[in-house]
């Protein structure tokens, strides 16, 4: 026995023409698969239709905002990284192409270019050099300056700083008043 479109009927008895619904309960006389169902979807409607609400936990509004702005901040993360990686590799891959086809071009240079490396490295040798020099210097230095000259220092050179910024207000001040 064909029970469609009847088992859809069953569901949807609201919006059924009225010879859809006499036809539907002809059909429910004679078949007991779709009583069965039909019994079965009224037991259930009504248990849906008498259930409590239940209430969500305090605070849960609040809980899924913060969980909604981590997800979309970690979903942000993982656009970006995505992006970096994406145009690193184009970039790795761009150099690649582009290095072999200059890379005739850089041979006179290369000596030239090892040389200045020589020379930076010499230079940062001498700032790290010139950097602990300092470092002892100031060591000895502040070990022996008294308390109060390590306080007055920086506090009159403070004022100094200050009086500098007022005067330069000042003068730019009068100087926009005038015109």
């Amino acid at each position: 026995m064909k029970h469609q479109p009847f088992e859809s009927w069953l569901y949807e008895r609201e919006v059924l023409t009225k010879d859809q619904a006499r036809d539907l309960e002809d059909h429910l006389e004679i078949c007991d698969s779709c009583r069965a169902l039909a019994t079965a979807w009224t037991d259930i409607e009504g248990q849906l239709y008498s259930a409590s609400l239940v209430a969500p936990a305090p605070g849960f509004s609040r809980r899924w905002r913060a969980h909604l702005a981590d997800h979309r901040r970690r979903a942000n993360h993982r656009q970006m990284s995505a992006m970096l990686l994406m145009t690193t590799a184009g970039l790795a891959v761009l150099s690649v192409l582009f290095g072999a086809e200059l890379l005739p071009l850089l041979e006179p240079a290369v000596p030239t270019l090892v040389a200045w490396g020589g020379k930076v490295a010499s230079l940062v040798a001498n700032l790290n050099m010139f950097r602990l020099i300092m470092g002892i210097l100031v060591e000895a230095t502040v070990e022996n300056v008294p308390l109060v000259y390590r306080v007055v220092l920086p506090l009159s050179l403070a004022g100094l700083a200050a009086f500098w910024v007022i005067s330069i207000y000042r003068l730019s001040y009068r100087r926009i008043r005038k015109e």
